[in-house]
C-alpha cells in the first residue's frame, strides 16, 4: 500500500469528505474504484461512489453516508494499493 494524502474534513450532509491528494498521486486517484485506510491495524478498503476535482477535492464513499459516519475517517491518511498507482 502506498500512502497517497489524507481525508481534512467533512462537506455537506450526505457523507462526503474534503480530500487532500499528493500531487504526484492525483492522477492514480482519479482511476482508482477503491481506496483503503488503517483500522484497528489493518488495511480496510472501502469503495468510491464518486470523486471530484480539481481544486478542492471532495469525495464520497460507499456506505458513508452521514456526517457522523465521515467524521469516523477525518484525518486518517489514504492509501491505494501498490498496483493501482502508475509508474
Amino acid at each position: 500500500y502506498q500512502e497517497v494524502g489524507y481525508l481534512q474534513n467533512t462537506h455537506g450532509l450526505k457523507g462526503e469528505m474534503r480530500i487532500k491528494i499528493s500531487v504526484e498521486f492525483q492522477e492514480d486517484m482519479l482511476l482508482s474504484e477503491k481506496i483503503f485506510f488503517e483500522l484497528n491495524g489493518q488495511m480496510i478498503p472501502y469503495f468510491i461512489d464518486e470523486l471530484r476535482s480539481p481544486g478542492n477535492w471532495i469525495i464520497k464513499l460507499e456506505d458513508i453516508d452521514t456526517p457522523e459516519q465521515a467524521r469516523y475517517l477525518q484525518g486518517k491518511a489514504v492509501h491505494l494499493e501498490r498496483a493501482d498507482i502508475l509508474l
